[in-house]
């Protein structure tokens, strides 16, 4: 049995939404879809374990191909709407890591074995869509943020993100072996704590990276 989180479901979720919608909204500032603003779904490229399916729209149907073009079956679009409804208020509904049995039941009829695709470059879906300004059908990827859960991180922690700061105050020998002996749980923040009761206090100084700083 599958289990996810609600973010790793919510990458399935937009999959299946946009096979059963068979259209990619745009949206405003807010996140709020534009009814008339919209860009018509050709496929949806899938990479699993070094194979690409292709999840061709023929309306009112579905067409899952192989690399090579060959047919693998064909499904109702109103199939892919109704999964994703059902995934949708699964994810709403539970917490933490969860299984929806149906939902991995459909997945093994469409050849779908992960929920997560394997990433084509850096993006979690690739699309191709038709552009009804250029008439020109271009590849697209994009990342999946999803809202249903907690909060995406926007910026992971590293050696390139790092930010220099220096303390503001005198801390003797003894404090600062304190300071650095503190190896609780969230060391981190317990250790600016233990600066912050000696008295100091941070400074900004820089960024490690010169790139990221720019």
């Amino acid at each position: 049995m599958i289990t996810q989180n609600k973010g790793e479901w919510s990458e399935l979720y937009v999959f299946l939404k946009l096979l059963g919608d068979g259209v990619l909204y745009a949206a405003d500032a807010d996140l709020n879809k534009i009814e008339d603003l919209y860009y018509p779904l050709i496929e949806i490229l899938r990479k699993e374990n070094e194979q690409i399916k292709h999840y061709v729209k023929d309306s009112p149907n579905i067409e899952v191909k192989d690399d090579t073009g060959n047919i693998i079956l064909k499904l109702p679009m109103l199939e892919f709407e109704t999964k994703a409804k059902i995934l949708l208020d699964a994810i709403k509904k539970s917490d933490s890591t969860f299984a929806v049995p149906e939902i991995e039941d459909f997945m093994n009829i469409i050849k779908c074995t992960k929920v997560k695709a394997d990433s084509l470059d850096k993006s979690d879906i690739s699309l191709v869509l038709h552009d009804c300004k250029t008439l020109r059908e271009e590849l697209f990827g994009f990342s999946i943020k999803s809202r249903l859960g907690s909060a995406s991180t926007l910026l992971n922690p590293g050696k390139t993100t790092n930010f220099i700061y220096e303390i503001a105050g005198a801390l003797s020998e003894e404090q600062i072996n304190e300071v650095n002996k503190t190896d609780t749980r969230a060391k981190l923040r317990d250790r600016l704590l233990k600066i912050k009761d000696c008295g100091c206090k941070l400074n900004f100084v820089d960024m490690e990276n010169e790139i990221f700083k720019n």
